[in-house]
């Protein structure tokens, strides 16, 4: 995790070769190879089960896709992001539906970058993301941790608060304490990736379960097509 605006521009000053390898087009997106998949993943499996998952109008909001080797994704243990309009995603797949999730993840960015007003003019959906933070919050003070007031109001990305909870809680005990409010741990990080998260369920097969937990963000992603 991290700051991934800082991400890309590293990407773009240290990459050794130039991101110009043109392969396949999904629909409106432009994909380049920079670097071949690992593991067998074949990159026509990716793109169909992609295409499956994604409603064609929610493509447009992409232009294109690099797939690589970015020292700054390996380096902060991220395996892909969304910046400008573009997606950067590491080649070093586990899978064809690892792969597919993290562009489903980040489509989510596009596609909430795009429609910022729909998804929080109400403030509903910000209101539903920081009950559920609080009372994660809550619990993890309750087990002693040093849980800085400021936390319980800031929806907004902070690296304080992500280098708290994957640094000093830790994955494992995220998770336990989460379960109840998130459909996954990393949701917490912020109002985008809480989004982001919920959008990647709804799209791949979790959305009975988004429906229960996350009703207000489970609507709003329903009402957007």
């Amino acid at each position: 995790m991290g700051k991934k605006e800082n991400i890309i521009e590293r990407i773009e000053k240290k990459q050794e070769r130039p991101l110009e390898k043109f392969d396949y087009r999904i629909g409106p997106i432009t994909l380049f190879v920079n670097d071949a998949l690992t593991n067998d993943v074949s990159l026509q499996d990716v793109i169909e089960k992609f295409r499956a998952a994604i409603p064609e109008e929610f493509l447009g909001y992409i232009d294109y896709i690099y797939v690589g080797q970015f020292s700054e994704l390996e380096q902060r243990n991220v395996d892909s992001l969304y910046f400008d309009g573009g997606i950067y995603i590491t080649n070093q797949q586990k899978s064809a539906m690892d792969m597919v999730t993290n562009l489903v993840h980040e489509v989510a960015h596009g596609v909430e970058e795009a429609h910022k007003d729909r998804l929080y003019s109400d403030r509903a959906l910000i209101m539903e993301y920081l009950r559920k933070r609080r009372a994660v919050l809550t619990a993890l003070r309750s087990l002693k941790f040093d849980v800085e007031d400021g936390w319980l109001n800031m929806f907004e990305y902070d690296s304080g608060f992500d280098e708290f909870l994957y640094n000093e809680v830790g994955y494992q005990m995220l998770a336990t304490q989460s379960a109840n409010h998130f459909m996954s741990p990393y949701a917490m990080t912020s109002v985008r990736e809480y989004f982001a998260d919920a959008f990647e369920d709804y799209f791949l097969g979790r959305t009975h379960e988004l429906k229960s937990l996350c009703p207000v963000v489970y609507e709003k992603i329903d009402n957007l097509y």
